[in-house]
């Protein structure tokens, strides 16, 4: 049986209050949460912004941030991407030390700056809910709004074509899943900060 994994952060590597960058508000930040979890397009800067320990996020992948996105290294995303269909969107990020003088940040000078500026991350959004949760096995309360409440157990079916490289469920959309394949994948490219959680499958 094809397995798959919750992509999860690894929460032990970050020494500054559990993040690994902190993002510059931006206009509608407070409902990015609720957006980037969702199919829908919505508007968004031409680049998110980040202030990071460049010690850390030079060695890591996946980044634990404050907007608890999904940012990945280049080499992370092109890895998955190169393992199938994804429709996901991209959104270009900007990581700036927390070195630079925060409040002398000019957009339009910063990219100049080589050492304090890193371009190497991306945010994304998964624009379609994959048609795996398994009803008959799963085990969860009704919702009147949701497609289904709490989850007390979690079951995914497996496609006739097998799994995404990446996807998100609708009845969990918080969750980020992915194949046995890019787990594998991930690995042995020594991709790091991700947590791989297992799924029951059937």
């Amino acid at each position: 049986m094809e397995k798959v994994y919750k992509l999860k952060w690894d929460l032990d590597h970050s020494g500054d209050s559990e993040k690994d960058a902190f993002h510059f508000t931006f206009k509608n930040d407070i409902e990015f949460g609720a957006d980037i979890i969702s199919t829908r397009y919505f508007e968004l800067p031409d680049e998110i912004y980040f202030q990071a320990n460049f010690s850390i996020i030079n060695e890591y992948d996946y980044l634990l941030n404050s907007l608890m996105a999904p940012v990945m290294s280049n080499r992370m995303l092109e890895i998955i991407t190169c393992l199938g269909d994804t429709n996901i969107r991209v959104i270009p990020v900007i990581m700036i030390s927390d070195l630079y003088p925060v409040k002398s940040i000019d957009v339009n000078r910063i990219k100049k700056s080589d050492n304090l500026v890193n371009f190497n991350f991306r945010i994304i959004q998964i624009m379609t809910y994959t048609d795996v949760f398994d009803y008959g096995n799963s085990e969860y309360d009704n919702d009147f709004i949701l497609p289904v409440g709490n989850i007390h157990k979690l079951v995914l079916r497996k496609p006739l074509i097998g799994f995404p490289p990446i996807f998100r469920i609708k009845e969990k959309a918080s969750e980020i899943f992915i194949s046995q394949i890019t787990k594998e994948a991930l690995e042995t490219a020594n991709i790091k900060g991700c947590i791989f959680e297992p799924v029951e499958t059937s």
